[in-house]
């Protein structure tokens, strides 16, 4: 895929990339308006990802009402094979243990 006139947020994603490969993982977070290329930008990164052998997976939120709390997650979580069907089925409360137990669950 090529992209115009983002040279500089690539160089940033794949010194990302070589920062995971030695251990050091990060978080990126891509922002901005509509129409933008956001989704282009992160169908980049994933394909830069794919390259070097990552294992790389897809969620969107949901901009209607009912969705489950987390679906983000729930998604990718299906999406690796995982059974976290107990997380759609979860809203955790206020109550900061329950809370914890959830994202240990997720972790794990």
């Amino acid at each position: 895929m090529q992209l115009v006139g983002r040279e500089g947020e690539i160089a940033r994603l794949e010194a990302g990339l070589a920062e995971a490969l030695a251990g050091r993982g990060g978080l990126f977070t891509i922002t901005g308006e509509a129409g933008i290329g956001k989704t282009a930008l992160a169908r980049a990164a994933s394909e830069l990802a794919k390259a070097r052998g990552y294992e790389t997976s897809w969620a969107r939120g949901w901009e209607g009402e009912g969705a489950p709390a987390y679906w983000p997650f729930i998604q990718i979580f299906r999406a690796l094979g995982r059974d976290f069907e107990a997380l759609a089925r979860s809203s955790p409360s206020g109550d900061a243990s329950q809370r914890f137990t959830l994202f240990d669950t997720a972790a794990g």
